[in-house]
């Protein structure tokens, strides 16, 4: 339901909405900007282990960026 980020000592915190297996949008749950405020959509592009590659950016944005998450305890 939730995901929690923390990025230099600062951590913000997302609903999930997963639209299939592989793909699911971020929003974030304080918006403090109207950025804050656009979904982030995430397409996971390889699944290994504990972790996940994944493709994302911002919705109606040609911003997108690469990189990998790794399920932590």
């Amino acid at each position: 339901n939730f995901q929690i980020e923390t990025y230099r000592n600062k951590k913000d915190t997302f609903y999930i909405k997963w639209k299939n297996k592989f793909e699911f949008q971020l929003k974030k749950v304080n918006p403090k900007s109207k950025l804050d405020s656009t979904n982030f959509v995430v397409k996971i592009t390889k699944i290994k282990n504990n972790a996940y590659d994944f493709e994302a950016g911002y919705e109606n944005s040609n911003f997108k960026q690469k990189g990998t998450t790794i399920k932590t305890e």
